[in-house]
């Protein structure tokens, strides 16, 4: 039986956030996830390298579908 893990999405989050803009929801959930503490929308853009303009709108949704939830201001 195959067996899978995880790969370090380090090694391709460029060619993933260019390739497919349909993938920045999962790699914001997956940073989220992985962090120890809330990120805004700009420390998120910082960690995988791109613009807050591009999250914006992906975070939106991911909190209206409540996969994500904002707390303070």
């Amino acid at each position: 039986m195959k067996s899978f893990e995880s790969m370090p999405i380090g090694a391709h989050k460029d060619e993933v956030a260019l390739e497919s803009e349909d993938l920045i929801p999962l790699l914001i959930l997956e940073t989220l996830a992985k962090s120890d503490r809330p990120m805004s929308v700009a420390d998120t853009g910082k960690s995988l390298d791109l613009e807050t303009a591009i999250l914006q709108p992906h975070f939106e949704t991911l909190e209206e579908q409540e996969y994500i939830q904002s707390s303070g201001s």
